[in-house]
């Protein structure tokens, strides 16, 4: 399923962030999330910057992966 519906101009970079991937972590067929088609080659060079909203439900896990994505981009930039 797709968010376009709940996409507007004046939300911020948090909601933007939020909206990217909606999941319960139970059903895929219930997820929705933003879908990019990328040409060409994509690497961490590609990124040029990544934010994260806060979620109460993040594991340990989700803290970590995001702790080395924003290593990694520190990095680069």
């Amino acid at each position: 399923m797709k968010v376009c519906r709940k996409l507007r101009p004046t939300h911020t970079k948090t909601h933007w962030a939020g909206l990217l991937i909606q999941t319960d972590g139970k059903n895929r067929s219930k997820d929705e999330f933003i879908e990019a088609h990328i040409y060409d080659s994509f690497n961490a060079s590609a990124v040029e910057s990544a934010s994260f909203a806060p979620k109460k439900t993040w594991t340990r896990e989700d803290k970590t992966d995001i702790m080395l994505i924003k290593d990694l981009l520190s990095r680069i930039h």
